[in-house]
């Protein structure tokens, strides 16, 4: 797990877990003040939040505190089926009335209004709503409502969504799923957990009747289980107020019952599930060891936060040990990771679980008996001084650092987790200030101590999965192998942990002759500078007043892919994978990050079609670090063979276990069908790894950097300008420079006209893949073509949704894409349709497709076109205009000569029914279209 990933968890784990306090482990941690929290006389709690994060807006949410665990047997499916009937049909918004009130709002159906449905928790949002008016506020409180207790739940409605949430089965059903729903009654003996399922029962949602659905809704869906949550730019009384008005009505049933908790209970003896299936994507091991909640006593108080620090910290540093052996190319498995969290999908359960991908199908207990020995080293020789001082330097500093100023996202998940689980969340700056004090105060001994005191291997709560890829000529392991492994890394003599990396070891850059800046001129209107450098570099500096954001660093030389013949083929295919396993300078890249820990700077070299390019991003405190690495990708990129070794072997394992899933087969055929088989496109062969040259990529790498002249490089953000220039001189300028002519440019062998590719494939759970691309290479390039070009997509997208999964049943979603993207040096225009549907379906499904298509350069529906300009405004307005953002303005005015600044808002509120007819005229004139589609073999 990247440091990252880790950080956000243990946010999410201890904001749950925690209650905020001050100074000693026994404190009880105090909520939040600025979240008003109240309940009123029906039970319904309230939760309101004042935040600027989006100025103007507002996100409305409501939590139920049911799911799919409160289905009887005869109800499998209905908790999830009951979440798509809250969008067809209200009290208060009939029909439809309720996606078209929130589309006229600039919302988008599917992501600002939504829902989801768990095993013990359903809620549904209406986000980044405009409130400048108090009758749109009231309009969500009344949605809310409307879910709380007055849907419409028509037999007709009903009816209809059957196929709609059959194809989303149908859609979801992947191999992993298949294989864990499939094995629940082991995972979870005689407990409800083995026996609830989100989707449920497809014979129950296909045929239960109307009033099973309204008697679950009225049992479950009362002002005891609910909770509103609002958080935005409100004001709070105003809000306290109207819930009172509009939500005090509502009245729980007589003898309604209580919602249960259901336990998962202790195993005495391990349990071994092993299982194969054809169409999963790897196969894999995972070794969980289950255990309690943490008790009341300890429960949001200092101390729990205090074991939680421990027990994670453990776990970070054993990911370090586990990332550090699979570097190895003795090492069996590819990948193992230690996490902690709910025992896969139980809320009362807690596990630890270590994640084993062996190197080969064949290998499978080896690995598990490696992985678990590595951890079963920590437990009995716990972690060196280096590496716990490298923990809290690392996974401490990026811990304190990562809180911040809560977005309204992470606001609700914190009151949701309060009003689910108990849990209390505090103020930022009081979690910050605790944090500052517990990581130092936890003691190494404490961290060695508590991995020991939670992973037991003695059997007992030990639960051990194998799912694996269902290959040929493959032994896979038994229960009792696996056992066996375990026992065997539970009784081996172990040594100490050794670091392999001397971590004492600095990056050494040769002997640096500075340059100079020889050429200055500014850009007012965008307020860069640019910088001609003594070795022919170009600089484009932009000044930001941001300085609470990374520096944003990207740098391209001209001569990408296409500069090479076919000889090159699998070095160039392998390129970027070669270059994220090379170290840099005297350091290989396993000491390259040892040396950049705690260090927040990042930058990775790699290339396109047509440049070769390095991005990367840093803090003001490490810029310099940042130009040192961008100095030694251009100048010394550390041959690693063990890791190049490591990559092949791990690439011809992902290539073997994968060649029948049917995902890849879909994606390689539409690869050769766009492109006409074009081996440049094509994906990565056995034959490429076979004739893998590690030297030669390391020569195309300086072939590609010997000519500073056909380098550009950005850099974005709060910068100090004197200091900046003095790094571009040591470190940029100070590269030797040659000529170099090899930029010649191979162009895409696009398809032309029309080209079907129809053909069948075995899959597991039978469906039908559709992609259908029109794609004109000839339409000049302006941000407004740019702009119709999304809006059309946009629109096609609301069309094909409302046509095919609401009036037809024969797909649970439909995909559309409109974009133009210059990566080739020259515009290319495309529409782009992805429909997973019923078998059977292709044919009305594709004439449908196309209709709505050519009906677009015939008519366009005014209504649904200032929807999508309502959204794509509002969307544009609420990002944050960051060094990122300025980045991509600079870089696209720079590389292509386009403004995308604020014209882009009037340029969208601009287009009219007229604009967007004659763009897609123009556009299906001489346009080439692709169909691909993969059906049930």
């Amino acid at each position: 797990m990247t440091v990252s990933r880790l950080c956000s968890f243990l946010i999410a784990v201890w904001i749950s877990v925690l209650s905020l306090s001050a100074q000693t482990p026994d404190e009880v941690i105090p909520m939040d003040p600025a979240v008003r929290v109240g309940k009123l006389e029906n039970g319904l709690t309230y939760y309101i939040k004042h935040s600027t994060q989006a100025i103007g807006r507002a996100n409305f949410y409501i939590v139920q505190k049911v799911g799919a665990m409160q289905e009887e047997d005869s109800q499998l499916g209905l908790a999830h089926f009951l979440e798509h009937m809250c969008f067809k049909g209200t009290k208060h918004f009939e029909g439809n009335r309720l996606i078209s009130y929130c589309e006229s709002l600039g919302l988008q159906f599917g992501t600002d209004l939504n829902a989801t449905t768990r095993l013990d928790e359903t809620f549904y949002q209406v986000c980044n709503v405009p409130i400048g008016r108090q009758s749109t506020l009231d309009s969500c409180l009344l949605i809310l409502h409307d879910w709380a207790g007055a849907l419409t739940l028509n037999e007709t409605d009903i009816n209809h969504e059957r196929n709609v949430i059959y194809e989303e089965w149908r859609m979801r059903n992947s191999a992993s799923k298949r294989l864990v729903e499939k094995n629940l009654p082991r995972l979870f003996p005689n407990s409800r957990y083995g026996q609830r399922t989100v989707m449920g029962s497809m014979d129950i949602v296909r045929s239960f009747k109307p009033n099973e659905l309204r008697d679950y809704y009225r049992k479950w869906y009362r002002p005891a289980n609910q909770a509103l949550v609002i958080v935005g730019d409100v004001n709070v009384d105003n809000v306290e107020a109207a819930i009172r008005k509009m939500f005090s009505s509502l009245r729980n049933p007589i003898s309604s019952p209580s919602v249960t908790l259901y336990p998962v209970f202790d195993n005495q003896e391990p349990i071994v599930v092993i299982d194969k299936d054809k169409e999963l994507k790897t196969s894999h091991v995972k070794l969980f060891v289950k255990y309690g909640n943490m008790p009341d006593s300890m429960n949001n108080r200092v101390r729990g936060m205090m074991e939680n620090y421990a027990l994670n910290a453990a776990i970070f540093m054993v990911n370090k040990r586990l990332a550090e052996r699979a570097e190895h190319g003795s090492c069996p498995f590819i990948r193992a990771t230690l996490k902690d969290g709910d025992y896969i999908n139980a809320k009362t359960k807690k596990a630890l679980e270590l994640s084993v991908v062996p190197k080969e199908a064949g290998m499978i207990a080896l690995a598990l008996k490696a992985a678990v020995t590595e951890v079963r080293r920590a437990m009995e020789y716990g972690f060196t001084v280096a590496e716990y001082a490298d923990c809290k330097k690392v996974f401490g500093e990026e811990l304190i650092k990562s809180v911040g100023v809560q977005d309204n996202q992470q606001v609700f998940e914190s009151c949701k987790a309060h009003f689910l689980e108990g849990t209390v969340f505090p103020s930022t700056s009081y979690l910050r200030n605790v944090f500052q004090k517990v990581i130092p105060s936890v003691s190494r001994s404490t961290v060695n101590k508590k991995l020991s005191d939670v992973f037991s291997l003695d059997g007992c709560n030990m639960v051990i999965v194998n799912f694996n890829r269902e290959l040929p000529n493959v032994v896979y392991p038994t229960a009792d192998e696996l056992l066996n492994a375990v026992k065997t890394a539970r009784q081996e003599k172990l040594l100490p942990y050794e670091e392999k990396v001397k971590r004492s070891k600095e990056l050494e850059l040769k002997e640096i002759e500075a340059g100079t800046i020889i050429k200055e001129s500014q850009n007012k209107d965008f307020g860069y500078t640019k910088l001609t450098l003594s070795n022919g570099a170009t600089v484009l500096l932009k000044k930001t007043n941001i300085p609470t954001q990374p520096i944003v660093f990207r740098a391209e030389g001209k001569g990408g892919a296409t500069a090479y013949g076919i000889e090159d083929l699998p070095q160039i295919k392998l390129f970027n994978y070669a270059l994220q396993v090379s170290g840099l300078g005297n350091l290989t890249a396993l000491e390259l990050s040892k040396w950049l820990a705690g260090k927040h700077v990042k930058a990775q070299m790699g290339m396109d079609n047509l440049y070769t390019s390095i991005s990367g991003s840093a803090e003001l405190n490490d810029v310099e670090t940042l130009f040192q690495l961008v100095h030694t990708c251009l100048t010394d990129i550390h041959r690693d063979d063990n890791s190049f070794n490591n990559l092949i072997a791990q690439l011809k394992s992902w290539m073997e276990t994968s060649r029948h899933d049917p995902d890849r087969i879909m994606t390689d055929s539409i690869n050769a069908t766009l492109y006409q088989h074009d081996p440049w496109q094509a994906s990565l062969t056995m034959s490429d790894l076979e004739k893998a040259d590690y030297q030669r990529i390391l020569q195309i790498v300086r072939e590609r950097t010997c000519d500073m002249s056909q380098w550009t490089f950005f850099i974005t953000g709060s910068f100090d300008d004197a200091k900046v220039r003095q790094l571009l001189c040591h470190y940029i300028a100070s590269i030797r420079s040659k000529a170099t002519s090899r930029n010649a440019s191979r162009p895409l062998l696009f398809q032309k006209n029309k080209v079907e590719n129809i053909f069948t494939c075995k899959m597991q759970v039978p469906k039908t893949n559709a992609y259908v691309v029109w794609h004109h290479e000839k339409l000049p390039y302006t941000l407004k073509n740019a702009i119709q070009m999304e809006l059309i997509g946009q629109m096609l997208s609301a069309t094909l949704l409302e046509k095919i999964r609401q009036q037809t049943q024969a797909a649970y979603t439909c995909e559309v894409r409109g974009e133009v993207t210059l990566a080739q040096g020259y515009p290319i225009y495309t529409l782009a349709v992805v429909c997973p549907m019923k078998p059977g379906m292709e044919k009305q499904v594709l004439q449908i497709i196309n209709d709505e298509v050519v009906k677009m350069a015939k008519k366009i529906d005014v209504d649904l076109l200032n929807k999508v300009k309502a959204y794509t405004e509002r969307r544009f307005s609420s990002g944050v205009q960051g060094n990122g953002y300025w980045d991509d303005i600079i870089y696209k005015h720079y590389r292509y000569g386009q403004d995308g600044r604020a014209n882009y808002a009037h340029l969208v509120a601009a287009q009219t029914e007229d604009d967007i007819l004659q763009f897609m005229k123009a556009f299906l004139r001489k346009v080439n279209k692709a169909t691909i589609v993969m059906k049930p073999e």
